[in-house]
């Protein structure tokens, strides 16, 4: 019964896992990390790294435009790289 238990419970902390990636972004400014709900579940997008030289690009992104990136771009103070 013990190790029924122990895989119950393993499998549940590897689905908190996947599902954990599954609903966020992941975005890591420098040595700063940031999360940002995702709008729907994916793993497209989980991992970003912002940094000056793409920061453009990756504001150009429709999905995580319409999930808040520009809000998360000015509470970093990237507000120069905020795309319409």
């Amino acid at each position: 019964m013990s190790e029924r238990l122990k895989s119950y419970v393993i499998w549940l902390v590897i689905g908190g896992i996947v599902y954990f990636f599954l609903s966020q972004h992941i975005f890591l400014f420098g040595k700063n990390v940031k999360l940002l709900k995702k709008s729907r579940l994916t793993f497209e997008n989980t991992f970003i790294n912002v940094d000056e030289d793409n920061a453009r690009e990756v504001g150009k992104i429709e999905v995580l435009r319409l999930d808040g990136i520009n809000e998360l771009y000015i509470e970093m103070g990237y507000e120069k790289y905020i795309t319409e």
